[in-house]
């Protein structure tokens, strides 16, 4: 008979879909932001182009984060499970 395997109870830690909206929002407000300055914007100014660089570059924080946070708690999880079943 063929031993069932248990996973064991993880700790209680935020959900990833109240993450995903925080993140995605943040990324179209960057891509809102940024439509409106191209469009909009005077591109003579300092103001436009400090605008789109700030707009872009929280933007790409932003997706390295959210990618290297989740691979970090994936590694974590899997040494806590790995811990528990041994």
């Amino acid at each position: 008979m063929k031993e069932s395997i248990q996973t064991p109870a993880l700790p209680d830690r935020p959900s990833w879909k109240l993450r995903r909206v925080a993140i995605f929002g943040w990324l179209i407000f960057c891509v809102i932001v940024s439509f409106y300055v191209i469009i909009f914007g005077d591109p003579a100014s300092e103001i436009h182009d400090s605008a789109l660089f700030w707009a872009f570059s929280t933007g790409a924080a932003t997706v390295f984060s959210y990618a290297g946070f989740a691979t970090l708690e994936d590694i974590n999880l899997s040494k806590l499970i790995t811990r528990k079943t041994s």
